[in-house]
This record gives structure tokens, C-alpha cells and sequence, in this order.
């Protein structure tokens, strides 16, 4: 299941395999009171938590995939030679986050994809994040009583389920809300930059 919790509402959808693939299914939304949460930070967790319950008991799941606000991600690539060992792009992906993070290292939580590898170079998708936003929001999911499988930005969520990684042209996607509208650029299925 996957959970989103975005500007005062939480979405959750259950996904049903089928012989087409996996699609969504028991798509479930609930409003929550202004104020509830605020630029990305939860300021009542106990109103958060028992909604968060209501689904896990509505829904019967434990296990979920969960998004995270995307005012605290840092989306951005990286090029580095073709040739590059796992070693030599932990060692590059750790070098651009003093470039393009304004965090301290104690506050930074960070994960990286090899989107391609040609005669350009080799072409990573770098997303960090602030992770006592992520924290908090892991903890939210953890007291409700859930399993949390893997955290996310909502955007780079988004894009997975919108465009194809055998897509080989770049994507603009747009994410309109009803207070925040985010730009992203996809490619392969990997977002490479938002704002």
C-alpha cells in the first residue's frame, strides 16, 4: 500500500496485481483540520496518527511505501564518468551534496540512482532530504502501527507512476495542488530535478 500525507490530507492506495501489471486499487482520502500540518511539518501528531490508524484498521495493511513533503528534497543529477566503480559514485554523490545541499552532513539523509550509462558519462539521480523531517514523519507511520517499506519526496512517487523508465525522452511533469504546484524533470522514470 502507499501512503501520502500532503498539504492536510492523506491519500492511501492499496495496489492489486493483475495480468496487466500492478494497478491501484481502494484509493482512500481524508481530510485533515487546518493547521494540522504546515509547510511539511506536523504540528498535531496525535490528529495524524488516528487517521493514519482509521486506514490500517479500515484497509487491513501493515506494510506501506510512504511520500514525503517535498519542501525538505534536494533533487538534482549528477554526471560522472562511464567508467565510474561504486565506490568512485559514492565517493562523486557525496561530494555534490556540499555543492547542492544547504544541510549540515548530521541532518542529511540521502539516496542515489544510476539512471544510464552511455558514451556521455554515467547519469545519477541524486535525492536528499532533511531527515529530521523524515524522522518525524517515519515515527507518525511507525506509532499508527504500520511497517514503512520505503520513504519518499511526493514528486519522485509521481513520476514513477507517470512515466515509463523505457520512456527515452525527457518528461516535464506537472503536480498541481490546490496550494503547491511542482515542475520535475523526468527521464527514464527517474525525476532529475523539481522546483
Amino acid at each position: 500500500a502507499a501512503i501520502s500525507i500532503f498539504q492536510n490530507t492523506i491519500t492511501f492506495v492499496s495496489i492489486k496485481q493483475t495480468p496487466a501489471g500492478l494497478i491501484p486499487n481502494t484509493p482512500d482520502t481524508v481530510k485533515l483540520p487546518i493547521g494540522t500540518i504546515e509547510n511539511g511539518v506536523i504540528k498535531d501528531s496525535a490528529v495524524v496518527i488516528t487517521a493514519l490508524k482509521s486506514f490500517q484498521q479500515k484497509h487491513k495493511t501493515r506494510d506501506i511505501f510512504a511520500s514525503l513533503p517535498e519542501e525538505y528534497a534536494y533533487i538534482y543529477p549528477i554526471t560522472i564518468s562511464q567508467y565510474a566503480s561504486y565506490d568512485e559514485i559514492v565517493t562523486a554523490v557525496e561530494f555534490s551534496l556540499q555543492e547542492h545541499v544547504p544541510l549540515a552532513p548530521e541532518f542529511l539523509t540521502y539516496d542515489w540512482e544510476i539512471v544510464e550509462r552511455s558514451l556521455q558519462g554515467t547519469l545519477i539521480s541524486v535525492v536528499a532530504y532533511d531527515s529530521r523531517i523524515r524522522d518525524a514523519y517515519e515515527s507518525l507511520y511507525t506509532e499508527a502501527g504500520y511497517r514503512v517499506r520505503g520513504l519518499e519526496p511526493h514528486i519522485c512517487s509521481a513520476a514513477r507512476a507517470c512515466v515509463s523508465q523505457k520512456m527515452t525522452t525527457s518528461v516535464l511533469l506537472l503536480d498541481i495542488d490546490t496550494s503547491v504546484t511542482t515542475l520535475a524533470v523526468v527521464y527514464k522514470g527517474h525525476t532529475l530535478s523539481s522546483s
